[in-house]
């Protein structure tokens, strides 16, 4: 068996920040073509990884946001797809997840290694620091930056407290008519 494809992307500021000061996420907010885009990427999953904090975030809106009177059609595909798509929450404070997730308190790299080995296709992971702590442990294959026409100043860095340098190699670059881009690269080596 091939090991599966550990893939994060993140919607960023052009500065490099996923989040404004104060956990601040409302700049991102997607048009229809962007989020269909989203959409595909979370169908061709086979399993999510989620930090404590993303996967909060997510659970609090995505599993009813479907049910909002005058959803539009792309909100309620992602959060069928969202609640349909297994999931693994890395979190040493949570007492429990919901519905599809399993919950991990012991060494991400380690589980996600094991969890790699035994899955096939692509593996989605959510929540920057998760994803610059399998960048550093070398379990990371490719990264996306959607980049928003926006500059933050400050916020939470795309890949949070990450000390070395990582050569990427180009897979795809896609502009949106929002005027977003999005870049994707795979980790050289790889």
């Amino acid at each position: 068996m091939t090991n599966a494809t550990l893939f994060y992307a993140t919607q960023v500021s052009l500065d490099g920040y996923m989040e404004a000061p104060g956990h601040d996420i409302g700049w991102t907010e997607p048009d229809a073509e962007l989020h269909a885009y989203m959409n595909e990427m979370e169908r061709s999953a086979q399993l999510s990884l989620f930090g404590r904090r993303l996967y909060e975030l997510m659970e609090s809106f995505w599993p009813s946001a479907d049910e909002a009177p005058g959803a539009p059609d792309e909100v309620v595909e992602f959060a069928r797809i969202w609640r349909e798509t297994p999931k693994v929450v890395f979190s040493s404070t949570l007492e429990r997840v919901t519905g599809n997730a399993r919950l991990v308190r012991g060494d991400a790299a380690e589980e996600v290694a094991k969890i790699k080995r035994e899955t096939k296709g692509t593996i989605n992971v959510g929540g920057a620091h998760l994803a610059a702590s399998l960048l550093r442990a070398g379990l990371l294959d490719e990264l996306e930056a959607i980049v928003y026409p926006v500059v933050l100043g400050a916020g939470t860095p795309l890949l949070p407290e990450l000390t070395d340098r990582v050569k990427l190699r180009h897979v795809a670059t896609r502009t949106f008519e929002s005027g977003v881009v999005s870049v994707r690269y795979r980790v050289d080596g790889r």
